[in-house]
Parts: structure tokens; sequence; C-alpha cells
């Protein structure tokens, strides 16, 4: 975690996920994590001195999901520095429905695009735009959601798509990352069922892009977490992050939901 570049927010939410790992845990071991952890969070080296590997794995988890809290984050402090709303008719955009449903996979989807491969394009200073399709980064979205990836540098040999990109190309980026994500199936499914999820995936984030601004779409993904979860978007987050007329929408999902 870059924390020159990420705002750090007041808190970051618990995941109760975490208490089953923490239970394989001695207490030492358990206080190692939590010391690593806040190590972390304040931006100083993390040290896995005398850690076992279960510790190694649940600070591993838990700093993932803390990159994810600080990036959405920062992504929130920065729209709010351009002073929220959009221009244009704002009265035909609050009416407008998207095309796409509310649902844990596009909500998935629309994270990628904005909190992943956008945010990352805009700290490396890299007009993803000028650079790239729309069809190209839709299949960036697909393959980053099949591997279940943060950024392109586990997989390839340059760190950030900017540098692929100037190295290489944007086509050469999306035929690389796809032959992972098809390798990626090969053990437990069919080619075609590969073929078919990329497709659907690749549709998916081609219609958020071709629907939603930046702002829309992350605004469109926490609306989805926000109908799913009822127990991490409680009240007192929703009040932060939603008008009072967007609350009253995910409410009205959550009842259509626990009535099937």
């Amino acid at each position: 975690m870059e924390n020159k570049e990420i705002i750090r927010p007041k808190y970051f939410y618990f995941n109760l996920d975490y208490c089953e790992l923490f239970d394989e845990l001695e207490d030492e071991q358990a206080g190692k994590v939590i010391r690593s952890i806040c190590d972390y969070i304040r931006g100083k080296e993390s040290s896995a001195e005398n850690m076992d590997s279960g510790a190694k794995i649940i600070v591993k988890t838990m700093k993932q999901d803390i990159d994810k809290a600080f990036k959405k984050y920062y992504a929130q402090c920065e729209n709010g520095k351009k002073g929220g709303g959009q221009k244009g008719n704002t009265n035909a955009k609050k009416n407008k429905k998207p095309k796409i449903e509310y649902s844990e996979l596009n909500g998935d989807l629309a994270y990628v695009i904005v909190d992943l491969i956008y945010f990352e394009a805009k700290k490396t200073d890299f007009d993803i735009d000028y650079y790239l399709k729309k069809q190209q980064i839709a299949a960036l979205a697909a393959c980053y959601k099949i591997l279940d990836i943060e950024d392109i540098g586990c997989l390839t040999d340059y760190k950030t798509i900017k540098a692929f990109v100037f190295n290489e190309s944007a086509a050469a980026l999306c035929k690389e990352l796809k032959a992972c994500a098809e390798d990626y199936y090969y053990d437990e499914l069919e080619k075609d069922d590969f073929t078919a999820e990329f497709a659907d995936l690749k549709q998916r984030a081609l219609l958020l892009l071709n629907e939603f601004t930046l702002e829309e779409m992350d605004k469109f993904s926490n609306m989805c977490y926000a109908i799913i979860d009822e127990a991490f978007y409680c009240d007192d987050v929703m009040k932060e992050m939603f008008t009072p007329e967007e609350i009253d929408f995910i409410m009205n999902e959550r009842k259509k939901i626990n009535a099937e």
C-alpha cells in the first residue's frame, strides 16, 4: 500500500470472516498479526519475523481488504474535491434507470473498473481512455474478475497497465491477461465454460462503461453492495454514503430479495 498516495480514513471494517482465521492461531501469533497490521496502516514496514504460515495468510488477506477500503476512501475524497454533482441536465439523470441490474456481479465489475483499473491509471498519470478502447478496458475488467487480482504485477513482467502498454501495446496486454484467465480455468472447467463466462463479463463491463460516468459507476457499485449486504451497510453507513432517495431505493430492493 502506497501510503503517500492514499488518504487514510479514520477506521476500516473488520471482516467477520477473519474470526475463523484467528481461531487457528495461538495468542502470540494473533498479537503479531495485529501489530503487523497496525504498522502497515501507519505506513511502517510490516515485519513477518517469527510469524507462522497461518498468521502470514491473515496479514496478506487483511492488507488486501485494507487497500480496497483505502482506495475507495481516496476516490470518494477526490470526487468530493470536485464538488460532487454532474454538469448538465441532472433531473434527467436522476430519472434515468440503468440497463444493468443491481447485482453483486455487476457491482464487482463496476468496482474493478473504477477502483482498480481507472484508479491505477490515475495514480500513474496514464490517460487510459486515449490508449485503450472501451472494448479493451471491458476485456481487462473481465480478466481481473476471473483471476481475482488487484493489478497486473502478479502476472506479468510489468507492474502497471501503463508500463505494459508503453512497452508493448494495449492489444498485447489484453491478449496476455486473457491467456492467463483461460489457463486459470484448465484445472476444473472446460474451454467452452471460459469462453462463455469471459464473453458475459466483458459484455457486462462494456455496458457499464457505456452507461455510466466513473462517478455514476462508483455509486452504482456501492448501491449493489448495499442491497445485498445488510450487515456491513448498516443505517449509519448508509446515511454517510447515500441520499434519502437512494436509501429508499436500496431498502425496497432488499425487500424484493427477502420476499423471493
